[in-house]
């Protein structure tokens, strides 16, 4: 077979390279093409996550709102009709509206729980804060600046620093006592309330609460040593029902109490009764003697009259 000459070398090189190009050419065309899909996946994504976030950002009062019933056209008897369900609706919770009283950390504990269980963003959390304030607290976030409102830790430390008590130990604590008739759980939620936004570790808050039990609980809950306000509850608690079953109030028979009641306003009824008849009795059988009026010109008769007894010629005088 004889050689190729240069021409026909020169013309495969040259084919070569046209289909090379075109290779190249449709890489390119397909690497665009890809990006351009790419775009349009990205966009519909966005534009889903939007859509699901203004749904999820709808007004809550519209929730249990029942939908218009439609009229559905008659249809022949040969088609099966199909009638559309809806799903029921679940009511979403509502929080309770801060106004400045009260304890500031609590309130926003369960202001960012809600905000959780929405899956908001930073942004919409603060553009839903306003709607859950009230009063004093509404007019300070109206007035704050937008500086402080850029994302939820800047506002937290901003409504804390506003709402927060000064001083880091709330005095009342230091006094705190346990009312008469009050158990312990009702008197352990008070002392929180009044350590919700101080500085004191729990250990102290403990020590504190278990000092303002009342002395029979104080004296069984202290040597059990106590640690967090946890042990405090379940140690005072057992403590109290243990007190409770020990003394146990007697069981008051309702007819019983009327019986005796009637009983003692009898006897007193009685005594006196009696009392004032022997009074009477002994008036009607030994009568008061009247002494006798002296006589005018009888010296002899008054000078026999006895001082004592009113009689007259009485060896007593």
């Amino acid at each position: 077979m004889p050689a190729p000459t240069n021409a026909e070398l020169k013309e495969t090189n040259e084919n070569l390279k046209q289909r090379l190009q075109e290779l190249k050419d449709r890489h390119q065309t397909d690497q665009e093409t890809m990006e351009s899909m790419k775009e349009q996946m990205d966009m519909l994504i966005r534009q889903n996550e939007e859509l699901t976030q203004q749904t999820r950002e709808a007004p809550t009062n519209t929730i249990n709102v029942e939908p218009t019933p439609v009229a559905i056209p008659n249809r022949p008897t040969s088609q099966p009709s199909c009638v559309a369900t809806h799903k029921p609706h679940v009511s979403v919770p509502q929080m309770e509206k801060y106004d400045g009283h009260g304890s500031v950390t609590e309130w926003w504990l369960t202001f960012m729980t809600f905000v959780n269980l929405h899956q908001m963003t930073d942004i919409n959390a603060i553009r839903a804060l306003p709607f859950y304030l009230k009063g004093i607290a509404l007019q300070w976030f109206l007035h704050l600046g937008q500086e402080c409102k850029t994302s939820l830790v800047v506002v937290q430390d901003s409504i804390f620093k506003r709402f927060k008590p000064k001083a880091p130990v709330n005095k009342e604590i230091l006094r705190v006592q346990q009312a008469p008739g009050e158990s312990v759980d009702q008197y352990l939620y008070r002392v929180r309330k009044l350590a919700a936004d101080s500085t004191m570790e729990e250990s102290v808050v403990t020590f504190f609460a278990q000092e303002g039990l009342n002395d029979k609980l104080r004296q069984i809950v202290i040597p059990q040593k106590p640690a967090t306000m946890e042990e405090l509850r379940e140690q005072a608690s057992l403590a109290e029902t243990a007190i409770c079953t020990a003394s146990p109030p007697a069981p008051i028979n309702i007819t019983e109490a009327i019986q005796e009641g009637i009983q003692a306003a009898t006897s007193s009824l009685g005594d006196l009764v009696i009392a004032t008849v022997d009074n009477r009795l002994s008036k009607m059988s030994f009568p008061a003697r009247q002494p006798a009026r002296p006589r005018h010109g009888d010296q002899s008769a008054n000078d026999n009259i006895c001082m004592r007894c009113g009689g007259e010629n009485c060896t007593n005088y």
